[in-house]
């Protein structure tokens, strides 16, 4: 399936904060992730998205090149495996992991999370790590793109870009995403494009 052949992307709903995680007592930190890497080849699970490009920037720009990419269709499938003990670290949004990061179960060892919140679950985000290049153009952070079948007509769509504009106005939803170190952004496809 192409994506991009069949649907048609109407609006960037919400900024969400990439993790990439362990199982605790396994590989609990960076550094000892990069001693592991010298010693034989970790496995990294990554599902689909940008999480596989986001995977090999995060550990080029570590130093870490001894690794083997897992790919899973969804991102509980490698959470189920690292849990196991059958992968080394995992990437997946902070969204999708949070109860088990929470409760203990897994742990962050890096993420696009602020320092602050960050530190709130005990680890430096990936830019302690990689430093950013201060020339490079500021991208958009990762998020959730809301899109429809091609070809869907331009009155549903002008319909459905203003529910989700009071979505993301409401104190509530606001919250809600704020415990999750999310935010709503609300940007067309036409106003990412200027971006």
């Amino acid at each position: 399936l192409n994506a991009e052949e069949v649907l048609q992307p109407i609006i960037y709903m919400g900024k969400m904060e990439t993790v990439m995680v362990s199982l605790p007592g396994k590989i609990n930190s960076v550094d000892e992730l990069k001693s592991t890497a010298k010693d034989r080849p970790i496995t990294v699970g990554i599902a689909g998205g940008l999480l596989p490009f986001l995977s090999r920037e995060w550990l080029a720009g570590m130093g870490i090149s001894n690794y083997t990419l897992i790919p899973y269709k969804y991102t509980t499938q490698g959470t189920v495996d690292l849990m196991g003990g059958r992968l080394d670290v995992a990437f997946s949004m902070f969204i999708d992991s949070a109860g088990l990061i929470k409760s203990g179960k897994i742990q962050v060892l890096t993420s696009s999370m602020s320092p602050e919140i960050a530190a709130k679950y005990n680890h430096k985000n990936i830019d302690f790590y990689v430093k950013p290049d201060p020339l490079a153009p500021k991208l958009l952070p990762v998020g959730t793109l809301l899109a429809v079948k091609k070809n869907t007509p331009k009155r549903i769509i002008d319909i459905i870009k203003p529910v989700v504009a009071a979505c993301n106005k409401d104190p509530a939803i606001i919250k809600r995403l704020a415990d999750y170190d999310t935010a709503p952004v609300n940007l067309t496809t036409e106003e990412i494009e200027k971006t």
